[in-house]
């Protein structure tokens, strides 16, 4: 008795964890779909008027683990011999990852990396309430046009597809302005 008892309860366990997943990822997908144009409003950095890439380092992430500085200098690289030259990867982040980050980036034997990788806090989680991010850490890199419209949502690192992806957007960015026409714009992210 006793053990069935256990068998029902875990299976009820089961249930609702798999249920509070769904709804979870449904909750990831309309914000998804709330940030598709959407204007992000950045912590004071100086203004580029450029399109750039933006990663949000949030509570509980590593955000030493997250600069991945080689792999964002070899792509940042790799747009600059296609002419484009302006790209940056802005780096939001909790306020108590910043002195690790700094350091990161100023030890980082990588020449030119203060040119491409730019660290702000997010002081006082003001970016993280007053813009729709996904809970899903996954979500949390955004390429934006010029007037920090969300363009695409989803990393680039490590994902060969995503970083073609990019580059094509980069390249019609750069084409228009640093902003996409409305008929670009309506593509869903991601695909």
């Amino acid at each position: 008795m006793e053990m069935k008892i256990s068998t029902i309860a875990f299976y009820l366990c089961l249930i609702l964890c798999l249920c509070s997943c769904g709804n979870s990822r449904k909750k990831d997908a309309v914000l998804l779909a709330e940030l598709t144009r959407s204007e992000l409003i950045l912590p004071p950095a100086p203004t580029t008027n450029q399109p750039r890439i933006l990663v949000y380092v949030g509570e509980g992430e590593c955000g030493v683990c997250s600069l991945r500085l080689p792999e964002w200098y070899t792509k940042i690289n790799e747009l600059r011999q296609t002419g484009i030259d302006s790209m940056q990867v802005l780096f939001v982040v909790e306020e108590r990852e910043m002195p690790r980050m700094e350091a990161a980036v100023a030890e980082s034997h990588i020449a030119r990396i203060r040119e491409i990788v730019a660290i702000r806090p997010d002081s006082a989680r003001l970016f993280l309430t007053t813009n729709p991010i996904p809970s899903d850490y996954r979500f949390h890199t955004f390429l934006l046009d010029k007037e920090n419209r969300v363009v695409l949502v989803g990393s680039p690192i490590g994902n060969p597809k995503m970083w073609e992806l990019y580059k094509s957007t980069i390249a019609r960015l750069a084409a228009h302005g640093g902003t996409l026409p409305d008929e670009q714009t309506k593509m869903p992210l991601g695909q």
